[in-house]
């Protein structure tokens, strides 16, 4: 195989993971997504580079586990603070285990056990099994609407399953899937592959209020590099992963990148610069821009982002 092969995706054929993505996006009406293509010499290097950063190799030793639902509630107000608006979203009042992904027949019934409420109300849940990892999910699950209008699609959650780690990480976690609520249109994200890009800015624009001293936003912004470089690393070992896997997998690169890239404007830039950049993140949540056009706008599209790591860490 040559070098410049061993990034880029070899499909299965009738890999049915396929159709999920294609069920996925045609729900959302997102852009069909493509696996990336990777340079070669371009990512090799900076694989080469990560691996050889001792603070990143080891940025997911000592994460602590002091984190409790008191200190994550309280973390709330920084969204006033930060004068970012959330719009409500649609809970499921029952458990979630009792509703299956379907098409959605709405009936009375049916629409009693949804409660339309602020994403703050969510149920938090302290997953044991993940104790010690860096793991957070939300809850939620997606009814297509018979009558095959976008509109009439419904997006339900149901709680956010976090690991118990460090109060501080642990908040910057949360407050990334609290993000994720507010992206459930087309309108707010149109591809796949950039929609962890607005909530991983958030979990560092989180990390640089809730610590001046810039250690939680360095850890994290180390954890993430190191998760870019083990992705980069199965791909070396897997060229045929399934493709659900691989277009989830280049999500984060892609998103991973263009979120610092967005950052490290935030923090270099002037007091009128982050005003700026949260007024973008409000158009994006009121349905009035896209992450793309942000991306755009800024000039932090995964291609004009550097990588090379000097410029990737966390600006002195």
């Amino acid at each position: 195989m040559d070098k410049n092969d061993l990034f880029n995706y070899v499909e299965i054929k009738g890999d049915p993971t396929k159709q999920e993505v294609l069920d996925r996006e045609r729900f959302y009406g997102y852009v069909p997504s493509k696996p990336l293509i990777l340079d070669f010499d371009t990512y090799a290097g900076l694989h080469d580079s990560i691996i050889n950063d001792k603070a990143i190799l080891f940025s997911e030793q000592s994460l602590g586990q002091n984190a409790s639902k008191e200190k994550l509630k309280s973390s709330i107000s920084i969204w006033e603070d930060l004068d970012l608006k959330l719009h409500e979203i649609h809970m499921l009042d029952i458990p979630f285990d009792d509703v299956e992904e379907g098409e959605l027949t709405m009936t009375p019934e049916f629409e009693d056990i949804i409660k339309p409420v602020s994403p703050f109300e969510l149920p938090i849940f302290f997953n044991r099994e993940k104790r010690g990892e860096v793991y957070a999910e939300l809850q939620s699950i997606c009814l297509a609407s018979s009558s095959r209008n976008l509109k009439d699609n419904i997006k339900l959650y149901a709680g956010i399953s976090l690991s118990k780690l460090s109060h501080e990480i642990t908040v910057c976690l949360y407050h990334h899937e609290i993000a994720h609520t507010q992206l459930d249109s087309w309108k707010s994200c149109n591809n796949l592959l950039d929609l962890e890009t607005l909530p991983i800015l958030i979990e560092e624009i989180f990390a640089s209020k809730i610590d001046a001293s810039g250690r939680t936003l360095e850890k994290l912004r180390n954890i993430r590099l190191l998760e870019l470089i083990k992705f980069l690393f199965i791909y070396m070992a897997t060229p045929n992963m399934a493709y659900s896997n691989r277009i989830a997998s280049d999500g984060y690169i892609k998103s991973i990148l263009q979120a610092i890239s967005l950052m490290n404007i935030y923090l270099t830039g002037s007091g009128s610069m982050k005003k700026e950049i949260q007024n973008y993140i409000n158009r994006i949540f009121a349905e009035q821009a896209s992450v793309q056009d942000m991306l755009n706008h800024f000039h932090s599209n995964m291609d004009e982002t550097p990588k090379v790591l000097q410029k990737l860490k966390v600006p002195r």
